[in-house]
């Protein structure tokens, strides 16, 4: 019994620590569609983190991925993320389209292209990706960038949300 009560007493510092770690993370694809001549890029967030930004910059509370969330939702996502993620060639910035956005158990999937580009783009586009980065100082985004069978990965800090795009 004696035993019993020293392992619960040394346990409960363990027990009690709250103070847990949240990584602060999001992830994009970027694929090059030589058909189409657009590059394609799929952005994974967390919702929570998202919408607590939306909530702070646009005092949107619309409860995303649940049956409470409003209609105009697509249009702050839009907003924020064509804010936050940006592409310039040859220093002229390229517009950005929103396809839309899904979701998928805790993340949201948004669906982004730059149309009616070249393959050679990709030899001359820079990129900012500040997602999160006004909510949280810890976020990382991680970009992958496939065309055919090569690949390359950038990750973007607060201190570092610039890329120039080299294949």
């Amino acid at each position: 019994m004696r035993k019993i009560i020293v392992l619960v007493l040394l346990s409960l510092p363990l027990l009690s620590n709250t103070n847990l770690h949240k990584y602060y993370v999001s992830v994009s694809v970027m694929h090059y569609n030589s058909k189409e001549q657009s590059l394609q890029i799929i952005s994974r967030i967390f919702i929570d983190d998202l919408e607590q930004v939306l909530n702070d910059r646009y005092d949107y509370v619309g409860h995303l991925a649940t049956k409470k969330e409003k209609q105009n939702s697509q249009y702050y996502i839009e907003k924020y993320v064509k804010a936050k993620m940006r592409f310039w060639k040859e220093g002229k910035e390229l517009d950005l389209e929103y396809i839309g956005r899904e979701y998928e158990d805790d993340m949201i999937k948004v669906y982004l292209e730059l149309p009616n580009t070249q393959a050679d783009i990709l030899q001359k586009l820079s990129l900012r990706n500040e997602v999160l980065f006004d909510m949280f100082p810890e976020q990382q985004n991680i970009m992958h960038l496939k065309v055919g069978n090569r690949r390359k990965s950038y990750i973007f800090t607060r201190e570092s949300d610039k890329a120039l795009l080299k294949l």
